[in-house]
């Protein structure tokens, strides 16, 4: 570096060709070489070096200023070098020799340095400020996680939380009158013996509390059918067809009233709303519930009634399991009328399955709108079959004619309900039909038992026709009753489409128990020997059901048809007695468990349960009705095992009291086959077969 000014020497001055910062010694060599001229300095270029200087402090003091200074310089039209153009080093000869050597070049030069420190600080500082947001959003992100965690724990009780709210709903004025109260219950406990479920008075107690209810099977324990050959035909009137009816019709074949593919030709099948509900020997909740709700006590939410069997009887029933109840009161019914002439101003419903688009007609009219498994089963339609309807400015009436006009099924109103049925079955007619047992009866001996079997063992009735059971008990204004009796070669069977349904599909599971040829082409299923709920692995998958925002009831259950792959169906006539409406939201939040252990905990607090129709459908019902829902078993005995062994065995798991003449279970023992057949509520079978697989 060439020193051309005395003023600098033992100064710090920035080189030139570096830019860095060097000091010069006072004995420089080369100074005194140079040529005297060139060490004298003129006034301006001394004032210019200090001025250089003294912007460089500013800089470093207040850079901003500084550079807009510079800037305003630059747009004045001064020329400033670019920071490469001051930092290049020379390529040749050439360019060497054209360095600049005036001192205003050389504060071009340290002017530009000092602009790319301006730039340097100025990038520094916007990484700063990245950091401190990222850090920002970090601590934001930690304290919003451990709230959610601090508010799961809060809602989290036991694993499961339901909660279920109801609209308000106004209830009958209390009187606090003690010979009304017991005017009520003298009432209430004559209609229990008329209906022939009986319950001692001393062995119910009403107390006030907050617990759920628990009953034993004992009050829903029922009487079944008599034998009885009154209403039914000579023998002279029998069809020669044994699958035909006393009229020659053949009932398991379509007949005109359900051969339609047109909307219009559907039936709807309705009874008078204002006549009063009348109750079967199957059916005590509708008794239970009008108690409720015409007693002149306590209110309904708040009694908890504890009905079991006599101390002294309490050992014969020890492992009886008990049912519980929900304490919440029956809402208030629809007016179906009014809700079926909704309109809708336009409907697009594509391969949508049965079952949603049944819940998504819930929930738009607030009908409760109940199918019965037993009448798929018999039209052979799928609870996910594909619905269409499209239209516009229809109503709900018309969508439901449509939706299941093409699946030979029909609606009948029923007490602020629609039941989904068959047409023959939602027509309420009894008809009479002879199934042939000369090929399955071994002996005379034999087809009475089995006529027994029939007789005590299925439901001849049908589930929404319980209203007209004076037809069933015999009633002289009937035309005919209930029965199953043995004519000849055949059984003569008075019942419902759907009762008589049942009886072809136990005959034929009797068939194939002993090895005899099949007479009716069934599906595979009705005639599996393993259980249908032993058959549906859904249930077992593992999953964590939570919904966290309070929806409609039924869209709780559709979030547990989408994780398990499940198709739901629901009994709402069932649940209204359990006072759960589909107006009601609920809201879940349950622990990575299998789908039925969530299941339990979401229905278990409501008095609900589920019933598995096939390997692929459940039901959602009520405790109550569950237990006097029968289903029919066949049961190998073990190697050396007796049938007294294996009836000592079924009644100390689910109890004795079940199989006595008021219970509902019964346990019969075929010699033919060497196999046990126990008709007992699904629950009941799910629990003894568990302690029998248990068994070494």
């Amino acid at each position: 570096m060439r020193i051309k000014s005395a003023d600098v020497l033992g100064q710090i001055i920035p080189c030139p060709k570096c830019m860095s910062m060097v000091m010069v010694p006072e004995s420089a060599h080369g100074l005194e070489s140079a040529p005297a001229e060139s060490m004298v300095l003129s006034p301006e270029q001394i004032q210019r070096s200090r001025d250089s200087f003294e912007q460089m402090d500013d800089l470093l003091e207040n850079p901003d200023q500084t550079h807009a200074n510079l800037v305003a310089a630059i747009a004045n039209g001064q020329r400033w070098k670019t920071k490469d153009e001051a930092v290049r080093q020379p390529e040749s000869p050439e360019e060497a020799a054209a360095e600049p050597e005036s001192a205003d070049e050389e504060m071009v030069l340290q002017r530009s340095v000092l602009l790319g420190l301006v730039g340097l600080q100025a990038k520094s500082s916007l990484l700063w400020k990245m950091l401190l947001g990222v850090l920002c959003l970090t601590l934001g992100g930690l304290f919003a996680v451990g709230a959610g965690l601090w508010v799961a724990k809060g809602r989290q009780h036991d694993s499961n939380e339901v909660v279920v709210q109801k609209p308000i709903v106004p209830l009958p004025p209390v009187e606090n009158d003690a010979f009304e109260q017991d005017e009520a219950n003298e009432q209430f406990a004559e209609r229990q013996d008329d209906t022939d479920n009986v319950a001692e008075p001393e062995s119910n107690s009403i107390e006030s509390s907050d617990a759920n209810t628990s009953v034993t099977p004992e009050d829903v324990a029922h009487d079944d059918p008599e034998s009885s050959d009154e209403g039914t035909s000579e023998d002279d009137n029998l069809p020669a067809n044994p699958l035909e009816d006393l009229d020659g019709n053949d009932l398991f074949a379509e007949t005109p009233e359900t051969q339609t593919d047109s909307p219009d030709q559907l039936t709807d099948r309705t009874e008078d709303p204002s006549s009063p509900l009348q109750l079967g020997s199957r059916d005590n909740l509708s008794d239970f519930a009008e108690w409720l709700q015409t007693s002149t006590g306590n209110a309904p939410s708040e009694f908890s009634v504890v009905a079991g069997p006599d101390p002294e009887e309490a050992e014969l029933d020890e492992g009886e399991p008990t049912v519980v109840m929900s304490t919440r009161p029956v809402p208030q019914s629809v007016e179906v009328d009014q809700l079926l002439n909704l309109s809708i101003a336009g409907i697009d419903i594509k391969t949508v399955p049965l079952n949603e688009a049944l819940r998504m007609l819930t929930d738009f009219s607030t009908i409760p709108i109940t199918i019965l498994p037993d009448a798929l089963e018999r039209t052979k339609v799928a609870a996910d079959r594909p619905a269409n309807v499209i239209g516009k400015d229809v109503t709900v009436r018309q969508v439901l004619e449509r939706m299941f006009g093409p699946m030979k099924l029909a609606m009948k109103r029923y007490e602020g309900h629609i039941v989904i049925s068959t047409a023959n079955d939602a027509s309420g007619r009894l008809l009479s039909k002879k199934f042939p047992v000369q090929d399955v009866a071994k002996s005379p001996e034999d087809a009475e038992r089995i006529a027994s079997w029939v007789q005590n063992m299925i439901a001849l009735e049908s589930y929404m026709d319980r209203s007209t059971n004076e037809i069933s008990d015999g009633d002289p204004n009937g035309e005919l009753a209930t029965s199953c009796v043995l004519d000849g070669d055949g059984l003569v069977v008075t019942a419902t489409d759907l009762g008589q349904f049942r009886v072809l599909v136990f005959l034929e599971r009797l068939r194939k128990s002993r090895n005899d040829p099949a007479l009716v082409s069934l599906p595979a299923r009705l005639l599996a020997t393993t259980p249908g709920w032993q058959t549906c692995s859904y249930l077992d998958r593992e999953g964590r059901i939570r919904v966290w925002k309070e929806v409609p009831f039924g869209q709780v259950l559709a979030e547990f048809e989408q994780q398990s792959g499940l198709n739901i169906l629901v009994d709402w006539y069932a649940l209204h007695f359990a006072g759960t409406a589909p107006t009601d939201v609920a809201s879940f939040f349950g622990e990575k468990a299998t789908i039925a252990e969530q299941l339990h905990a979401f229905l278990q607090p409501l008095g609900l349960t589920y019933r598995v129709i096939d390997d692929t459908t459940i039901e959602i019902t009520s405790v109550m009705q569950e237990r006097t829902s029968i289903d029919v078993e066949f049961y190998s005995l073990a190697e050396d095992e007796t049938a007294e062994a294996f009836q000592a065995a079924l009644q100390k798991k689910v109890g004795v009291r079940p199989f006595g003449p008021d219970g509902v279970c019964h346990a019969e023992f075929d010699p033919v086959s060497k196999q046990m057949i126990v008709a007992m509520p699904q629950s009941f079978h799910r629990k003894f077969a568990q302690s029998r697989s248990a068994l070494p």
